[in-house]
């Protein structure tokens, strides 16, 4: 796990960017309802904002500061908060499930009647980390601002098992501290940059 920390750490490190993201694309709002409601804002250009609230007003008021925005929430912590967005603001705010991994490309099924998403779960993050990996995710400021967002990162660690086939099955961790609600919420971001 340390050596993956250090890894981790590099990959975050090398997508820090100075100046200011152009904010002129859709925003999207990624929302994870762990310990907290914790939130990562980003759009085509890479990530801009991230930050935890104790109740959905703050997010609320990003999706009125962006009437273009989406938000992806994780459907499964908080029940009545995320469907009280959903319900407000339709075909903005989409809750998401994680479904079992396919046996195909498809990482992500959007299902705008209801306003769900199904994502691959494991895919996704290993998409997330390889964006890192490949300096495809910038992250605007310093690593001082991003320090909170970065450390959740550092504990997420994958394994490998054979399948039944004896194809490698690859499976993302949470760390033992339980801490990795930012992760999740870029993931979610990340779903809602598919749209």
């Amino acid at each position: 796990v340390g050596k993956n920390s250090v890894l981790l750490r590099q990959m975050f490190l090398q997508n820090l960017t100075k100046g200011i993201n152009p904010q002129d694309t859709r925003p999207i709002i990624g929302v994870d309802t762990g310990i907290g409601i914790n939130v990562v804002v980003g759009n085509s250009y890479g990530l801009f904002y991230y930050d935890k609230f104790d109740d959905y007003a703050p997010i609320e008021a990003l999706l009125n500061r962006w009437p273009k925005a989406i938000c992806i929430i994780d459907q499964g912590s908080d029940i009545i908060g995320p469907r009280k967005l959903r319900e407000k603001y339709p075909n903005r705010v989409f809750l998401c499930f994680f479904g079992k991994d396919r046996k195909n490309d498809q990482l992500i099924k959007w299902n705008d009647d209801d306003g769900t998403v199904v994502a691959d779960r494991n895919k996704l993050i290993q998409l997330c980390v390889d964006e890192f990996v490949e300096k495809r995710m910038p992250i605007y400021g310093t690593e001082a601002e991003w320090y909170d967002y970065m450390i959740e990162w550092l504990g997420m660690y994958r394994t490998v098992e054979n399948s039944d086939v004896g194809a490698p099955v690859y499976e993302w961790h949470k760390p033992s501290t339980g801490r990795c609600d930012y992760p999740f919420a870029q993931v979610y971001l990340r779903i809602g940059l598919d749209r």
